[in-house]
């Protein structure tokens, strides 16, 4: 089965996402376990697909759901095994590194909302009353 993370991040009551053009949908920042490394895991790919896509290092998070999709669209079809994490403290403000595969990178208030992945509407009851990640400013 193929695996896939995804990383929630909540500022001011409002949580990151961004909107990947091929999917045509907002979903959390993340993306592929394994793909250039099979042995990769869990973690050490929410620190990378975090780091790769908006430019921030995860120093603290926590497994918060765990769960199985099947996608149909071409370039993804079939089962996945997707684990959500919710990061507590994160090192620089996130921006989007991915124009090419991601037209809009902000943060949305904790409700559902047209244009959103089921999975991405059940993780959002998950956190919505969890407090805000620690962003801490790059140095300079």
């Amino acid at each position: 089965m193929k695996r896939y993370v995804r990383i929630v991040v909540k500022r001011d009551g409002k949580l990151l996402l961004l909107y990947q053009k091929g999917l045509g949908r907002y979903l959390f920042v993340g993306g592929k376990v394994g793909d250039e490394n099979p042995n990769e895991s869990w973690e050490d790919a929410a620190i990378r697909e975090f780091r790769e896509e908006v430019a921030s290092q995860i120093t603290d998070m926590v497994l918060i759901s765990e769960r199985v999709v099947t996608l149909d669209d071409d370039a993804n079809r079939g089962m996945w095994l997707g684990r959500y994490y919710f990061a507590e403290r994160i090192i620089g403000e996130p921006v989007n590194q991915e124009v090419d595969k991601h037209s809009d990178l902000s943060y949305w208030p904790c409700l559902p909302c047209e244009g959103m992945h089921r999975v991405t509407i059940d993780v959002i009851e998950l956190v919505k009353n969890l407090p805000d990640t620690i962003i801490v400013p790059r140095e300079s």
